[in-house]
């Protein structure tokens, strides 16, 4: 699936960013960067698969290990090709992009290591000859995952093409924000992915209460989190901005979106939280009818009608990213306490 999507991303680079609205004076770049980026998605693929066989065995710290050292020769390697520190030539876009690909490439390598001294071994004869019961059971929480994570990424890329109306700034003024904002979604992630690997322990194991109290404790641990983190990124927003832009239009724009994030970031807690417990408990149908639908109805939906019809501009594709992500974790509330 990652080869596939590798060779889908390379040969219509410029089709996808075309289609995205993407300015034209940020084409050539845009075009080089996916295209690069995009040919290796498969270490993505391979990178993400890994990483939940090592979560799922317990081995959650040297998942982490290997994604903080990814990250840290992505950022050398950025400073390595953009500011030439020994003389190298400088590439630019594509530097950065090679950077990238080599730090993954480096993690799958690392990952690969560790998942084989666990005494985990990847079998050829299982690919020809597979246990179709296995297989089956994956397929069957696996696939409604995949395809729901599918609409919702397409949901964003047409809040993006939506956003290129706005402007080259509103566009650039998204990006920073959301950059700031993955520092509040880090634990609420985190927290949602262990809460699925017990949850599903539990569940399997019958012991059905203690799961159900499980998932609401990291329900109520994770909101806090959520908030608190959101206020202390919301008073340091001006020189947090400041790293990436001098624009005072972008960084008052990014203060006012920083603030919804106290609202928003909770609610995208229920999210990760509650659906990830139901479905690790079995409860696939449900995220996925709800995770199809919402965010096109109310982040979709509103991000134009508020922002584009009534002129809020980035605020109004704010209030849409709220209301779905409040309107789902709510409706996943009322579903885990029906039991």
């Amino acid at each position: 699936l990652g080869l596939l999507l590798s060779f889908v991303m390379f040969t219509s680079a410029r089709f996808i960013l075309r289609t995205m609205n993407i300015p034209e004076e940020l084409m050539a770049d845009a075009v080089l960067y996916l295209r690069m980026i995009g040919s290796c998605a498969f270490l993505n693929a391979l990178i993400a698969t890994c990483s939940a066989i090592l979560r799922s065995h317990g081995s959650t710290r040297p998942a982490m290990i290997v994604v903080l050292v990814m990250n840290i020769i992505n950022a050398l390697g950025n400073w390595f090709f953009l500011y030439s520190p020994v003389g190298n030539p400088v590439l630019g876009v594509r530097g950065v992009a090679l950077a990238t690909i080599i730090s993954q490439a480096v993690a799958l390598i690392a990952l690969f290591i560790i998942i084989a001294r666990m005494g985990l071994k990847f079998s050829l004869k299982a690919v020809f000859h597979p246990d179709r019961e296995v297989i089956g059971n994956v397929l069957k929480i696996g696939l409604p995952s995949a395809g729901e994570n599918m609409v919702y990424q397409l949901s964003s890329l047409v809040i993006t093409y939506i956003i290129t109306w706005m402007g080259t700034e509103a566009l650039t003024t998204r990006v920073m924000t959301f950059n700031l904002m993955f520092f509040i979604m880090i634990p609420g992630m985190s927290l949602g992915q262990g809460t699925q690997i017990l949850v599903g322990h539990k569940v399997g194991a019958g012991k059905n209460q203690e799961a159900y109290k499980l998932c609401l404790r990291s329900l109520l641990y994770g909101v806090i989190g959520a908030l608190l983190n959101s206020i202390v990124i919301y008073i340091f927003r001006r020189p947090l901005l400041g790293i990436f832009s001098e624009n005072p239009n972008i960084i008052a724009m990014g203060g006012r979106l920083l603030a919804l994030a106290m609202i928003l970031e909770p609610g995208r807690v229920f999210n990760l939280v509650l659906m990830s417990s139901l479905k690790a408990s079995g409860d696939v149908r449900f995220p996925v009818f709800m995770g199809s639908i919402s965010p096109w109805i109310f982040a979709v939906g509103l991000a134009y009608l508020l922002g584009i019809h009534f002129g809020l501009g980035l605020i109004g594709v704010w209030i849409g990213y709220s209301v779905d992500e409040w309107f789902r974790g709510w409706a996943a509330f009322f579903r885990w306490k029906s039991r």
